[in-house]
This record gives structure tokens, sequence and C-alpha cells, in this order.
């Protein structure tokens, strides 16, 4: 049970680390401290790290849910 526990935090924090990181890079977007090209390049990033996260295999049927939908609404997560 502890381990199931363990799993579910390393998860969410997964995906927040994944959202607050978007968030800043908005932010300094927002507030001119990043060019259109560094803009870029960081956003491919971010898209690259999702990617990469959402191509593991999932027991948990919540997480694959997640995962599936997140994969079909990929090009509505990263809009300027």
């Amino acid at each position: 049970m502890i381990l199931w526990r363990e799993r579910v935090k390393r998860y969410s924090a997964h995906r927040a680390s994944h959202l607050q990181d978007a968030l800043q890079l908005r932010d300094r977007r927002e507030e001119g401290q990043i060019s259109e090209r560094g803009m870029a390049v960081a956003r491919g990033r971010l898209e690259a790290r999702l990617d990469r996260s959402l191509q593991r295999s999932y027991r948990s049927p919540r997480k694959s849910a997640l995962a599936n939908h997140l994969v079909r609404e990929r090009d509505a997560l990263f809009t300027s």
C-alpha cells in the first residue's frame, strides 16, 4: 500500500512540474523576459518532455486514461 501511494505522489508531482514549467514560461513571455526564438526553443523542450512521459505504458487505468486524454489534446496544450 505504501509503495502505491509513493508512485501516485511521484506521478502527480511529475505532472505538476510539467504544468509549473509551462506556466513559468508563459509568465516570462508575458513579461518580455524571453525572445520569440527562446520561447520557441523552450516550448519545444517542454513538448518533447511531455511526449516522452506520455510514451510510457501505465498499469493504472486512471493514469492510462489521463495519458490518452493528453495525447488526444496535445495540440491544445501548447498554444500561444
